[in-house]
């Protein structure tokens, strides 16, 4: 039996083939705002990976920002020095299957205002 390259890869980049699919195969942005908290661990057992876009701000206009600690390594996701006059940062993270996630304050007084899920 012949396979051709072309068939064989196809097949292995077809969501349909791949445990869990794509990030954005069969998912759509939820606003989870208020089933979130800055701080709080969650897991993302969703069986795909998902995108978290969130939004932070401060009180006055200062630094800003937060990180996303994953499994344990924090990784940077937004951070404002206030160059541009706002009190907010915005950012986002791919977060893989299985892993836990939590947002923490990378500036003094950092509070959430809004965090959507692509899941």
């Amino acid at each position: 039996e012949t396979i051709m390259a072309g068939n064989l890869i196809t097949d292995s980049i077809n969501g349909d083939n791949i445990a869990g699919g794509f990030l954005g195969t069969g998912q759509t942005w939820q606003d989870v705002t208020s089933s979130r908290a800055m701080a709080v661990e969650y897991t993302n057992d969703t069986g795909k990976p998902i995108m978290i876009s969130i939004e932070v701000l401060r009180p006055t206009v200062s630094t800003t920002g937060c990180d996303c600690v994953v499994d344990g390594v924090s990784v940077p996701v937004c951070y404002n020095t206030n160059s541009d006059g706002s009190n907010r940062a915005i950012g986002q993270i791919i977060i893989a299957n299985g892993k836990t996630y939590k947002m923490l304050n990378s500036a003094e007084s950092a509070t959430l205002n809004r965090w959507y899920e692509l899941r």
